[in-house]
């Protein structure tokens, strides 16, 4: 075919276009890279002549030519950019197409270099020409890191903006497949990549997230993870189950109702696109977008989404007939890929990619509603307590814990709750405190106080939710409240003083708080300091919340009248500051050095208390 012939007849342009004309550097790059990519499948031997023609006649442009000055130049260019591109820049046009030109020269160069490559699985002794790897890769991960994707995440980007932020994304996915074949690019240090970078694809990448999630699950197998010292149950090797996720990971990439074409087509895109316009961002934070991009940070748990909406799912529709995994095989591979996904990502310093405390306290309470409204024969069918799942849940939450050795930082107040990270999959129609009330529900009538389902209990206890939370457990589930015996270096909080300040007000939660003290139901060190912290502070004044008042008086004439002799001196002994968090034993063995403060109130409490306290006070 004499035609074939112009993917060489294009690179003689090279001769007249001048290294500041960048835009024509872009189109030429792209044009050559479409036609060695075209000779891997139509030329003889995968193109490797066509490959090694193109290489005589670029390798010198890149290595000291003209070629070389248009890299150089969209490197320093995206550099200055990115370092000087803030939130004022999010809505200026002129901004944004200074950080994509520079940008889609460099995914047009990268391109270029990997379809130089061999198409045969032969070893890569060098590569097809020089590139400033280390400077790409270095902007890559800035690129990645960049503050302005908060903004495309949340929805701020105006839709006339949206196609300039595909430049990006493709500059980000062709880096993927690039840094693949650089030396020193282990199996870990790309999925960490790869995970990283798979929260900043847009609408239209669909095709990359697709082969990114099947190569990333690829990868997790027995020599990976023995390499790395984790022991991982043979039964899942022999199940092969993380195949079992890889349709329920992809599933809502493949149907999404709208599917827009890719800035590269593919045969598969050119098929399946229904449009090349982008779709305009939904009316509001909680409409669930016509595209499933960009992902979700707890994608790797979408399995247990289609499993707990398993009646309404497609997905089972579609499953080919060798598809024969049970739900607790399902279950053991999402957690098995949602540990790979966080030690990565820790390891090479990725942190805020991972899950936080919260996306991942939530993740794992799905594991535990999927036995609502189930009927199970016997307790051993319950998915929970299988032990691969059971610690698996373990290792996810365990950097959440006061007693972890690498702990992950808390959030602040101003960050996500559970609430708006349930959102999500609950939608507005569904509150968060409802799915409370069903979990604690759950954990009531079938836990048999199931430690790790107890602690799933207790982070809506913080003081920064709604006392209806508190409410919820110690009054209206006040029987619960005995079978949590969780000590307090397995709660999951970076700080136990969220649970302890500000002071309780609510007068139906303080009441629930004596009867649990007077019924001795605080079995655990963490549900009794929970209850005498905020017990003493609506009692005495020096603990900075209570004024010395009828209210305080009445209180304290409760507990003195109610409860055991030990109890009544932890309320009166205990000590606590705004400042340093004080945990017992030691909040209980100063009396010495506050029952001078204290005297005053026990005063005002009447002879019968005065009269109960005295040997303790003296």
């Amino acid at each position: 075919i004499a035609s074939w012939g112009w993917g060489e007849d294009i690179l003689k342009l090279r001769e007249l276009i001048a290294p500041s004309q960048t835009r024509l550097w872009i189109a030429l790059w792209r044009a050559e890279s479409a036609w060695l990519e075209g000779t891997s499948i139509n030329a003889p031997k995968g193109g490797e002549a066509e490959k090694v023609a193109a290489l005589s006649a670029i390798q010198d442009d890149f290595t000291s030519g003209k070629a070389k000055q248009v890299v150089d130049n969209a490197v320093q260019a995206l550099e200055a950019t990115l370092s000087s591109f803030s939130p004022d820049d999010i809505l200026c046009t002129a901004s944004w197409r200074q950080l994509t030109e520079p940008t889609n020269a460099l995914a047009e160069a990268l391109r270029l270099w990997l379809s130089c490559l061999p198409s045969q699985n032969i070893p890569l002794v060098g590569p097809p020409f020089p590139l400033p790897f280390i400077e790409i890769s270095a902007l890559c991960a800035s690129l990645t890191l960049h503050p302005l994707w908060r903004s495309v995440r949340n929805k701020a980007v105006p839709s006339h903006i949206l196609p300039f932020v595909r430049s990006l994304s493709l500059l980000l996915s062709v880096y993927l497949d690039f840094s693949r074949f650089l030396p020193g690019t282990s199996d870990d240090a790309w999925l960490a990549q790869a995970f990283a970078i798979g929260l900043r694809f847009v609408p239209g990448d669909e095709e990359v997230v697709i082969h990114l999630l099947e190569y990333a699950s690829s990868l997790v197998s027995p020599a990976f993870m023995e390499t790395r010292g984790w022991q991982i149950p043979p039964m899942i090797w022999e199940r092969r189950c993380l195949e079992s996720i890889v349709p329920f990971l992809t599933f809502s990439l493949e149907c999404t109702p709208i599917k827009v074409g890719p800035l590269r087509p593919t045969p598969t895109s050119i098929l399946a696109a229904t449009t090349l316009r982008l779709p305009a961002p939904p009316a509001e934070t909680l409409t669930k977008s016509a595209t499933s991009l960009p992902l979700d940070r707890d994608w790797m748990f979408t399995p247990l989404d289609h499993l707990l909406r398993s009646g309404q799912s497609e997905v089972f529709k579609s499953l080919p007939s060798s598809w024969d995994f049970s739900e607790k095989e399902m279950v053991r591979a999402t957690l098995l890929l949602a540990k790979v996904h966080r030690e990565m990502l820790l390891f090479h310093g990725l942190q805020i990619f991972a899950l936080n405390r919260e996306e991942t306290v939530f993740s794992c309470m799905k594991v535990f509603m999927l036995e609502h409204g189930q009927q199970q024969e016997t307790s051993a069918e319950e998915v929970f307590r299988d032990s691969a799942v059971g610690r698996f849940m373990e290792d996810l939450l365990a950097p959440f814990t006061p007693a972890a050795v690498r702990m992950l930082p808390s959030p602040s107040p101003e960050g996500p709750s559970l609430e708006e990270v349930a959102k999500a999959f609950l939608g507005s129609g569904t509150p968060f405190y409802q799915y409370y009330i069903d979990f604690v529900g759950l954990y009531d009538s079938i836990s048999f106080s199931h430690p790790l389902f107890a602690r799933l209990l207790l982070l809506p206890l913080a003081m920064r939710y709604p006392t209806d939370y508190r409410k919820c457990l110690w009054a209206d589930f006040y029987q619960v409240v005995r079978t949590i015996k969780t000590p307090i270096e397995a709660v999951v909080s970076g700080d136990i003083r969220e649970y302890l300040w500000p002071a309780e007000s609510d007068s139906e939660i303080i009441s629930a708080y004596l009867r649990a003290l007077v019924q001795g139901a605080t079995q655990s060190a963490f549900m009794h300091l929970i209850a005498v912290h905020h017990i003493a502070c609506n009692i005495w004044p020096d603990l900075g919340h209570a004024a010395a008042g009828e209210k305080a008086v009445r209180l304290l004439q409760a507990v003195v009248s109610q409860a055991n002799p030990a109890t009544i001196r932890g309320v009166v002994a205990y000590r606590q500051a705004k400042g340093k968090l004080v945990l017992p034993p030691a909040c209980f063995d100063k009396l010495d050095e506050v029952k001078d403060a204290r005297r005053a109130l026990i005063q005002l409490a009447g002879p019968a208390v005065n009269d109960r306290l005295k040997s303790l006070l003296d």
